[in-house]
């Protein structure tokens, strides 16, 4: 998603962004510890992407690509169908390192 609005910033109107996401929130993992001890409900450390790519001039499609095609430049989707692009970006989230701190 990062990518995806860097590249809008970016290139401004001369491109259109599509993000298709399976995950309509993202999660806030900051806050994500004050969960198990009842601080906060997992609905408050979830923070709705649409309102910020649709701020920001992104179409936000929520659903699982399940095929890529490269002669075709086409992305299928599970339930809306198929994207075709110029450029494709493929960005399977963080790799959080939960062991940099001893103990």
């Amino acid at each position: 998603a990062t990518a995806a609005l860097e590249i809008k910033r970016k290139l401004k109107n001369q491109v259109e962004v599509t993000v298709i996401d399976r995950k309509e929130d993202s999660l806030y993992f900051p806050s994500l510890i004050w969960v198990p001890i009842g601080r906060r409900d997992i609905s408050q450390v979830l923070i709705p992407r649409r309102p910020v790519f649709a701020k920001r001039g992104l179409k936000f499609v929520v659903d699982s690509a399940t095929m890529i095609d490269p002669d075709t430049r086409i992305v299928e989707t599970a339930k809306n169908g198929s994207f075709k692009y110029d450029e494709l970006v493929i960005a399977t989230g963080p790799r959080l390192n939960r062991d940099i701190a001893p103990g």
